[in-house]
């Protein structure tokens, strides 16, 4: 199976704070609306990571991919074919963690 290549870049950030009452830590991507957590920061980042494929895999499959990249001001690298499987497409989307809000920034978890 042929695999076509699609990484995007842009700003999608994460102010991601720890919340001991709750036993782990909590993210927000105001960009793209969703809220994350996690009981280790491991566990948060894997979830974070899964929230955003999830979220623009759903546009590869609904076919506004092109769309949503356009409406947040992104770059892809290359927009697959509209026939071809979605399942032929793997999807690089870098962001950035700021723990405890607007302090320090950490690497992308993937």
């Amino acid at each position: 199976m042929a695999t076509f290549k699609v990484r995007l870049e842009g700003a999608l950030d994460w102010d991601v704070i720890e919340q001991p009452e709750r036993s782990g830590w909590v993210g927000i991507c105001d960009s793209l609306a969703i809220t994350v957590e996690g009981r280790t920061w491991q566990e948060f980042t894997e979830a974070a990571n899964e929230a955003v494929l999830y979220t623009v895999r759903t546009h590869l499959i609904e076919g506004t991919l092109g769309d949503f990249v356009r409406q947040h001001g992104w770059i892809a690298s290359a927009l697959p074919p509209a026939d071809m499987d979605p399942e032929e497409v793997e999807l690089d989307v870098p962001f950035d963690l700021r723990r405890g809000g607007a302090s320090g920034r950490e690497a992308n978890p993937h």
